[in-house]
């Protein structure tokens, strides 16, 4: 949906240099919307929910909707499959970790009912395999800007003027030998390691890993992305025996895909 939207938004960025033909564009699109937005659906989708309140009457207007909804799509919906994709590349090229993993969910379960977002907050194991396939895999990787507060600011030894933006791009922190110890390498236990001196791990900048932003503008979606890929990751290891294919997509190179804002989506 986001690689879709991006085509679309560079189609629509050259069709500014027709005037005549942005107009008439912009004359459409909206018509669309209103009629996709008018149907009867069998079952409530996101945007029917979105368009009631608390009590079941309208809620949002068309126009709140519209600035509303590139948000969430943009922010809650592709990111998540990214992330997920990227764990699964890593778990199949260490399976070790891989193992670890597995027997950590299904010891703790019995039944796939019993796996639920309440029942996993105390896999530990499963938490940080996630936060590990944050820091290489970034499920957005650009940079996260931020306003430099009044006064000035001094970033990596710079000093900065205030109100101007000001970014650090996720991929020169995460694979730095400044931040981690083998910082190319898939190693969930360096999230375990914070009050262990005796790991090579322990002084790692863990802290240097925000895939959500830091600050008051942070994402207000976090809660909602990390029950999602605890439960979908949970739910996959605890189910199915896992292996890499033999086929071209067993040497890929999670690094070495083609990115815009997401990975290129590939066919495997």
């Amino acid at each position: 949906m986001i690689i879709n939207s991006l085509r679309a938004a560079t189609h629509a960025a050259s069709l500014g240099c027709y005037p005549g033909v942005s107009w008439i564009l912009g004359f459409f699109v909206p018509k669309k919307n209103k009629s996709i937005l008018g149907r009867e659906t069998p079952r409530a989708d996101i945007v029917s929910l979105i368009k009631r309140d608390e009590e079941g009457k309208e809620g949002l207007t068309i126009q709140e909707l519209q600035a509303t909804a590139s948000v969430i799509i943009v922010a809650g919906g592709e990111t998540t499959i990214t992330v997920l994709s990227g764990i699964t590349n890593y778990l199949m090229n260490n399976p070790l970790k891989l193992s670890l993993l597995t027997s950590d969910i299904r010891e703790k379960f019995m039944k796939e009912e019993e796996i639920s977002i309440a029942t996993l907050k105390e896999t530990s194991y499963l938490n940080v395999v996630i936060q590990e396939s944050f820091r290489l895999c970034n499920p957005t990787p650009v940079s996260l800007p931020s306003i430099v507060p009044p006064g000035g600011g001094r970033v990596c030894g710079h000093d900065l003027p205030e109100k101007i933006f000001a970014n650090v791009h996720p991929l020169s922190i995460s694979p730095s030998c400044k931040y981690f110890h083998k910082p190319s390498e898939f190693h969930p236990e360096r999230w375990l390691a914070a009050n262990d001196s005796s790991s090579p791990f322990y002084n790692d900048n863990r802290n240097a890993v925000q895939v959500f932003g830091v600050g008051p503008r942070s994402c207000n979606g976090k809660p909602l992305a990390m029950a999602e890929l605890q439960l979908l990751l949970a739910r996959m290891v605890w189910r199915f025996e896992m292996e890499k294919v033999d086929s071209e997509a067993e040497n890929l190179k999670w690094e070495e895909q083609r990115v815009f804002i997401n990975c290129r989506t590939e066919t495997f």
